[in-house]
């Protein structure tokens, strides 16, 4: 597995971090075809799981080796994620295109910050935190009374683990987490 890892960060690190990709109008994609709007949704998960998957990566290997290259690029990573634009409902990870992309963004971003933690300075850590938590909050009391009105909503519970990942990583970080936490374990957990 480590060389295997140190093989895959050394190929990210020498491809650079995957940029945002381009805001477009949605609506007028959609009108285009399935087909065109189905390809702008895919990419921008797909850049989504490229950005994150290369800051777990890089992560995982400064956990393992202590690799402080590796470190230097999961954090760059997280920075430049966290720039990435989501409010926008145009946006590539935003949540109106695609929406598994936008949880994706939250879990990745949660592990990679959970992971590289004591590497970042404090303002890397807010920047970063901020991104994860923004994301968090603007679902979270939509997604907590959807299951609080239906339980049963197979969709909306995917959306639950993506958001604890996220509430988890910032437990002791950003005010008010440990009262979402509460509220998002009691939901998830009654149904078990």
């Amino acid at each position: 597995l480590d060389e295997v890892l140190k093989k895959t960060v050394a190929k990210n690190i020498a491809n650079g971090v995957q940029k945002e990709p381009e805001i477009k109008n949605y609506e007028e994609l959609k009108a285009q075809g399935p087909a065109i709007s189905s390809a702008y949704n895919n990419g921008g998960r797909s850049a989504a799981q490229n950005i994150g998957n290369a800051a777990m990566d890089a992560a995982l290997l400064y956990n393992l080796t202590g690799d402080t290259a590796a470190a230097d690029y999961a954090v760059e990573c997280l920075m430049q994620f966290a720039e990435w634009e989501w409010k926008d409902p145009n946006a590539p990870t935003s949540f109106e295109v695609n929406d598994l992309g936008y949880y994706e963004a939250i879990t990745y971003s949660a592990i990679a910050y959970d992971w590289i933690y004591n590497y970042m300075t404090q303002e890397q850590r807010e920047k970063i935190a901020g991104m994860i938590r923004g994301r968090v909050d603007a679902r979270f009391r939509k997604l907590m009374d959807s299951l609080k009105r239906n339980p049963y909503e197979s969709h909306t519970w995917s959306y639950c683990s993506y958001f604890g990942m996220g509430i988890i990583a910032l437990l002791h970080d950003q005010p008010g987490t440990l009262e979402m936490y509460d509220e998002w374990f009691g939901v998830y957990n009654s149904n078990f």
